[in-house]
């Protein structure tokens, strides 16, 4: 079994020995098919991006390392320096291999880990099209994934908050994610109201999203050059959807939230 009641509180898993050693043999099996099935070609989206990382990641870390501190910090230093051990011992092929199956494993056993009475469910999670695109597409944000979840169930603070910036400093936008979950935490014990947690929340939310280029500017990220920051064309549906959902949320009351 195990408690989940409040973000700031460890995860304790008391799983039985024969559940645990399941778990980790369908996650060792769940990552392998990921890792050995999906080519390493163009066929996949950004497989080239990470077979270059993973040839080039000290060049790569050299470059943002002249720009500056701060720009060699909020680059991702840390997912440069996994490419760049890696790539010691193997080829670009195999770093991108071992990376996928890290990811993906580690994230399937501590996921599976949570609760056998919710096995079918944490299992549908675990195939859904949203969550293997980040072992299989998206690898840096699949490895922040697996070290941030590490990071949540442990029960040692200093210990969480380590893999809270490791993760950070593999994927910069959980830089973020962890501003908030602090925020929220500092809440908690502040004994803030739900409604204005959920205010600062919104503020906090709204702050990210118009001011992320100003922030990815300044600092000398990745993403200032990448990304278009400007406000696309559309139709709203989408903060309808959303704003629903928020209502649904609000109405389970006080216990629920």
């Amino acid at each position: 079994m195990v408690s989940i009641e409040s973000p700031h509180r460890p995860v304790k898993f008391r799983n039985s020995k024969s559940y645990v050693i399941f778990s980790l043999l369908l996650s060792l099996t769940y990552a392998f098919l990921l890792a050995y099935f999906i080519p390493m070609s163009d066929e996949i989206k950004d497989r080239a991006h990470y077979l270059t990382y993973a040839d080039d990641s000290n060049l790569i870390a050299l470059k943002y390392f002249h720009q500056g501190i701060l720009s060699f910090f909020f680059n991702e230093p840390a997912w440069l320096g996994v490419n760049i051990l890696l790539s010691i011992y193997l080829r670009p092929e195999e770093v991108v291999f071992v990376i996928v199956f890290f990811s993906a494993a580690l994230s399937s056993f501590l996921i599976l880990r949570v609760n056998p009475k919710y096995f079918l469910f944490l299992v549908l999670i675990l195939c859904l099209p949203q969550v293997i695109v980040k072992y299989v597409v998206h690898l840096r944000q699949g490895l922040a994934i697996s070290i941030f979840l590490s990071g949540w169930f442990t029960t040692q603070t200093y210990r969480r908050w380590l893999l809270f910036l490791f993760a950070c400093l593999i994927h910069a936008s959980f830089f973020f994610i962890i501003g908030l979950y602090a925020m929220s935490t500092l809440m908690r014990h502040l004994n803030f109201s739900v409604d204005l947690r959920t205010f600062v929340t919104v503020i906090f939310g709204l702050t990210v999203s118009f001011g992320l280029g100003i922030a990815a500017s300044v600092l000398g990220a990745r993403q200032a050059q990448q990304y278009d920051f400007s406000m696309p064309e559309t139709s709203g549906l989408g903060f309808v959807f959303w704003v629903g959902v928020l209502f649904l949320y609000w109405i389970q009351g006080r216990s629920f939230t």
